[in-house]
């Protein structure tokens, strides 16, 4: 893997394909993008980032818990951005990494377009954020096999600042934005109906997919891509 520096973390990437135009922005390998056909499927549209922000994979560790934070995460990406001359990109991500995207599109006018697989950006995370704050007490290093590691006190900043982040969206996203979620997916599913208006008013265009649950939306790389690019790239 390559590495950039930023705000003194050693940010680890991986880059795929050419193009000047836009590309695409992913973060955290240990989702598996590369293994599930995304690049393969991406990277004949443009150039195709993956990032490990801060905490994740290869990239740094935090000394202290107070400098994992999702404005951090997001920079850490934009770094790796820089550091290959992607100026404009498509953020993409699927479950808690779909939420680093929302939050980059918020944060960022270099996103021109957000998909978001997987997740609504309203989900409760409560029940989420419980578990990860039990194991950033107990057990620090954690193990998502087989695509890499991560520190659980990263993760535990990131559902905290996220859900902060909730209440502060954008009234709408100024970019092409697709949700895509499994139908089996209880969860996402159930929440998208909950809050149907409020995410249709950020601009999404939301499909739902027949048959497929959380784990097998995001396996589903040519059904996911094959929706979502006509959508974000329109």
């Amino acid at each position: 893997m390559l590495h950039v520096t930023n705000d003194g973390f050693q940010i680890a990437y991986e880059v795929f394909g050419r193009g000047d135009g836009p590309g695409f922005v992913l973060a955290q390998t240990k989702v598996g993008w590369e293994r599930m056909g995304y690049v393969n499927k991406l990277k004949a549209h443009g150039k195709v980032l993956i990032v490990d922000p801060r905490g994740y994979g290869e990239s740094s560790r935090a000394r202290r818990d107070d400098d994992y934070s999702l404005e951090g995460f997001c920079d850490d990406l934009l770094a790796a951005a820089d550091a290959v001359g992607l100026g404009e990109f498509v953020a993409w991500g699927y479950s808690n990494t779909a939420a680093l995207a929302v939050a980059l599109a918020a944060k960022s006018d270099r996103v021109v377009g957000l998909v978001c697989s997987g997740m609504d950006p309203f989900l409760d995370f409560s029940v989420m954020t419980s578990h990860v704050e039990s194991e950033a007490r107990a057990v620090g290093e954690g193990e998502y096999l087989p695509d890499g590691r991560f520190d659980w006190q990263a993760a535990r900043a990131f559902y905290r600042d996220y859900a902060t982040l909730q209440s502060a969206l954008p009234a709408k996203f100024d970019v092409p934005a697709a949700l895509i979620f499994g139908s089996e997916d209880p969860l996402v599913a159930a929440s998208v109906e909950r809050n149907r208006q409020r995410i249709e008013d950020l601009g999404f265009v939301i499909v739902p997919v027949d048959g497929l649950d959380h784990q097998s939306c995001v396996e589903a790389a040519d059904v996911v891509v094959d929706i979502a690019l006509p959508i974000v790239q329109r």
